[in-house]
C-alpha cells in the first residue's frame, strides 16, 4: 500500500520531469521481481529510458492508436491554400473536417487508407474548421459557413475536395452510409486518382 502512495505521489509532483517518474515506477514494479539483482535492474532502467519516455512521447504509436488525420497530411487554411492547393501543379485531396462535427471521424479510416496506399501519386491535405463554424458556440456560425462555402464549395462536413492542376474538379460531401458504402466511396476516389 505505501508503494502505491508513493508512486502517486511522485506522479503527481514531479510529471514536469516525466522520464524520471516513469522509472521510478518501472523501478518500483521491478522490485519484488528482481529483488537481489539491482546491477540487472540499473542496467535494465537504463536500457528501458528511451523506452519509457517514448511511452509518454508517442502513445499513439506504441499502443496501436492511429494518428491525426493532420499528421499525415499536409495542413491547409485561408492562409496557405492558394500555395499548397491553387498552385499545384498535380492532383490534391482535401478533407474539410471539424472535431466538434460528430460524422467527420467516420471518414477518418478512409482517408487513412486512402493516404497510405497513394500518398505517392496525389498531394492528401486536411483542413480542420476551428469552433467558429460550430452553431452551437458561434452565433454567427452562417457568415463563416457562406464564406467556407464561397471559397471552396463545402457545405457539409465531412467534404472531401478533388484538385487537378489547382482546380476543383470533383467533390464527395458526407460520410459512407447504406446508399453508398465505404468500399464504393474508396473505388469512386482511388479511380479518381489513377485517372486524372
Amino acid at each position: 500500500m505505501a508503494s502505491s502512495r508513493k508512486i502517486t505521489r511522485t506522479r503527481d509532483n514531479s510529471m514536469k520531469n516525466q522520464k524520471e517518474a516513469a522509472l521510478y515506477i518501472l523501478s518500483e514494479t521491478l522490485s519484488p521481481i528482481f529483488p537481489s539483482l539491482t546491477l540487472t535492474r540499473r542496467i535494465l532502467l537504463k536500457l528501458a529510458a528511451g523506452t519509457v519516455a517514448g511511452i509518454f512521447a508517442a502513445p499513439k504509436t506504441l499502443f496501436g492508436a492511429e494518428q491525426r488525420i493532420s499528421e499525415i497530411t499536409t495542413v491547409v487554411n485561408d492562409a496557405n491554400f492558394n500555395a499548397e492547393v491553387y498552385r499545384h501543379s498535380g492532383k490534391a485531396i482535401v478533407l474539410f473536417y471539424a472535431n466538434f462535427d460528430d460524422y467527420s471521424p467516420k471518414i477518418f479510416p478512409l482517408f487513412r487508407e486512402l493516404v497510405g496506399g497513394y500518398n505517392n501519386k496525389v498531394k492528401f491535405c486536411s483542413y480542420e474548421l476551428d469552433e467558429s463554424y460550430n452553431p452551437k458556440i458561434n452565433s454567427g456560425f452562417k457568415e463563416k459557413w457562406a464564406e467556407l462555402k464561397s471559397k471552396y464549395g463545402v457545405s457539409l462536413l465531412p467534404t472531401i475536395n478533388l484538385y487537378a492542376g489547382g482546380a476543383l474538379n470533383d467533390y464527395i460531401r458526407g460520410v459512407p452510409n447504406n446508399k453508398v458504402p465505404e468500399e464504393a466511396m474508396k473505388k469512386y476516389i482511388i479511380k479518381w486518382i489513377l485517372d486524372h
